[in-house]
């Protein structure tokens, strides 16, 4: 079952899904999926940010379809046009990737996660085993109890501008003004214009169902997690992290990697929590690539 792509700018054409569509979980929930790069490429799953979704992973278009991948992206429970999941956990969401990847056919994967998305990598490396070969990692989140910092102001800001949008919609006059507000404020946030659009339209689709489902996500990745860490004990995990962030602070990310003695942290003394992502997503798709081919 088919659905309307992300809407980003049309001379973007890598940055547009190459499929797109919804998957029925066992208990009668729909996930809303899209995949960005080349057709019948090196399989990678992108697990979202909050507030994010499916079209957040677009941001790895250019770059998948330069390496030879496809990333595969599944909106959680409650994001874009998935079906809210009251009680939800995430190791749940795992559940249902595993049973996404067995309906497609996929038996290896890398993972990557962006931000919240961070844990449920983590989950994925954790509770699917050798089924994932290698895990990249762009500015994760971590509860306050393992890295002994809360997040900074950054999510919620961009939370707020997604918000203001779309009450913009039922405000006519100055709905070109908030939009104008916004494109300006991400690209100072540290995103050109073409990848802001795309990600801007990520957390808009995230308000599809209310604040409700980003707050339940923030409860999960900043609380206790629900899979062991130590089954991650030896598993290699490059991790991406900017000096600049005011989310997730780096000094907190290396404490997270004390947790995972195969982690890497690679610190970009420039980049911010979004900037980030842009200036490394080439990188980690280069890398679980490369990963996949050794397999």
């Amino acid at each position: 079952m088919s659905d309307k792509p992300v809407s980003i700018p049309r001379e973007s054409a890598l940055y547009s899904p190459i499929r797109t569509g919804t998957f029925r979980v066992s208990d009668g929930r729909w996930l809303q999926w899209a995949e960005f790069g080349r057709a019948g490429g090196m399989p990678i799953v992108s697990f979202h940010g909050a507030p994010g979704s499916r079209g957040e992973a677009s941001m790895y278009g250019p770059a998948a379809h330069h390496f030879g991948a496809r990333v595969i992206a599944l909106s959680r429970p409650g994001f874009g046009q998935s079906t809210p999941q009251p009680g939800r956990t995430l190791s749940g969401f795992i559940d249902d990737t595993h049973d996404f990847l067995d309906a497609e056919g996929i038996d290896h994967v890398g993972v990557t996660g962006y931000s919240a998305g961070g844990p449920y990598a983590l989950a994925a490396a954790a509770l699917l085993g050798e089924r994932v070969v290698s895990v990249n990692l762009l500015a994760p989140v971590a509860p306050p109890t393992m890295t002994g910092m809360l997040p900074g102001p950054s999510i919620p800001l961009i939370a707020g501008q997604a918000v203001h949008s779309q009450v913009a919609k039922y405000l006519p006059a100055t709905h070109q003004r908030f939009l104008r507000l916004n494109s300006r404020s991400v690209r100072e946030l540290g995103l050109p214009d073409v990848s802001g659009a795309a990600f801007l339209e990520s957390v808009r689709a995230a308000f599809t169902h209310g604040p409700r489902t980003v707050l339940q996500d923030w409860a999960l990745t900043f609380g206790r997690w629900d899979f062991d860490l130590e089954t991650l004990r030896n598993r290699p995990i490059d991790i991406w992290q900017g000096k600049r962030d005011l989310s997730v602070p780096w000094r907190g990310t290396t404490r997270m990697a004390k947790h995972l003695p195969g982690a890497r942290v690679h610190l970009d003394a420039r980049a911010n929590h979004f900037s980030v992502f842009t200036s490394h997503a080439d990188e980690s798709i280069a890398a679980l690539t490369a990963a996949l081919q050794l397999r």
